[in-house]
């Protein structure tokens, strides 16, 4: 055993004198020093993993989504919340590997030694996040006022209570945004508590708008149910998912709260909601689909059966004559170019299909 184990002393107390911004001394411990690097390590890794979940979200949006519904508004502001969050993700790793989270500027906050161009990345990156913040925000605006399309009477009224509340909750955190980015090494300014409400203010917007989802979805599977449907496709997808955008985001808002500087907590909680929100019109568009093919594997043999029955009924009648010509009145009538009856292809072009001889 070492004479400092001996004597109670532990390593990790030993003092580091270091010289401060002005010429003075400075003593610091190795504790104090490694609770100064940790967080450092903790955000470039998380900011990392952001970017790789944006870009392979993007990527399977770009990918599984037809071009005509790329443009639709909707699909516009989740590709730009997916980019704007790979952007101010990459930003943020970029600062924090450079001049600007070195030991001495973290400590001693000497915001003098740093370069012009590294002093506005880190001006620039905290607006980013509130861009960020505006995407999600009208992109819930857009989904709910899809969710109320066919209430027409209320949604002029929803409409403008959900886009006041987006447009505060923006507004609130670029005006944080803002002054953070003013007030950068001037030593003014509380940001612990302008952190904090911005994580309770975002935090608010998602239950607000989660809420009426959830509410509206849950509504529709109930009358469904209630009408006899076993299985309710994408409305039970989006309903999930709703519910996935609300729980998760808020756990990490109210980790933010705690930890509202330190570590990329808050933006973890804009991660989840702008990943959820393309996961869930992905998934329910596929599940639309499984649903319009189950559909049409489901019509075809029974059309084949009726016309099978309907054919041996004439042949138990033990007399040629009783055969009733296909083409008579009675029988389903067929096209000779597509060699399937007609009512199917009328299905199927109602279904999308446009080419019905590729079955």
């Amino acid at each position: 055993m070492s004479a400092h184990n001996r004597l109670g002393y532990s390593p990790l107390s030993q003092p580091l004198v270091m010289f401060g911004p002005h010429g003075e001394n400075v003593t610091l411990t190795l504790n104090e020093l490694e609770e100064a690097m940790f967080p450092r390590l903790v955000n470039c890794s998380t900011y990392t993993s952001h970017i790789a979940m944006c870009a392979g979200v993007l990527f399977v949006l770009l990918i599984t989504t037809q071009r005509d519904r790329l443009k639709t508004p909707v699909h516009i502001f989740n590709i730009l919340s997916l980019i704007s969050s790979i952007i101010f993700s990459a930003m943020q790793y970029i600062s924090m590997t450079g001049p600007a989270f070195q030991i001495e500027v973290q400590l001693f906050h000497d915001f003098t030694t740093l370069s012009r161009k590294d002093t506005n990345l880190a001006r620039i990156i905290p607006i980013l996040g509130s861009i960020v913040v505006g995407f999600i925000e009208f992109s819930l605006v857009l989904q709910c006022r899809s969710v109320f399309a066919s209430y027409k009477s209320i949604r002029k009224w929803m409409t403008l209570v959900i886009t006041s509340v987006a447009t505060a909750v923006t507004s609130w955190c670029l005006a944080v945004d803002i002054h953070r980015s003013l007030t950068l090494g001037s030593g003014t300014g509380n940001f612990t508590w302008m952190d904090k409400s911005k994580n309770v203010v975002f935090a608010f917007s998602i239950c607000f708008f989660s809420s009426i989802f959830v509410s509206k979805l849950w509504k529709s599977i109930h009358t469904r149910r209630n009408l006899g449907f076993r299985q309710f496709g994408p409305l039970q997808v989006i309903f999930i998912m709703a519910c996935q955008s609300m729980i998760l985001p808020l756990i990490f808002c109210f980790i933010g709260v705690f930890y509202p500087s330190k570590y990329a907590v808050s933006h973890t909680a804009r991660i989840m909601v702008v990943i959820n929100l393309p996961l869930s019109s992905v998934w329910a568009a596929a599940q639309a689909d499984m649903t319009t093919d189950d559909n049409i594997s489901s019509l075809m043999p029974s059309f084949f059966q009726t016309v099978d029955s309907e054919f041996s009924n004439g042949l138990s009648l033990g007399s040629g004559n009783a055969l009733v010509h296909p083409y008579g009145p009675g029988r389903p009538k067929f096209d000779e170019s597509k060699n399937m009856d007609l009512t199917i292809g009328t299905y199927l072009a109602n279904k999308g299909y446009k080419d019905t001889n590729a079955l």
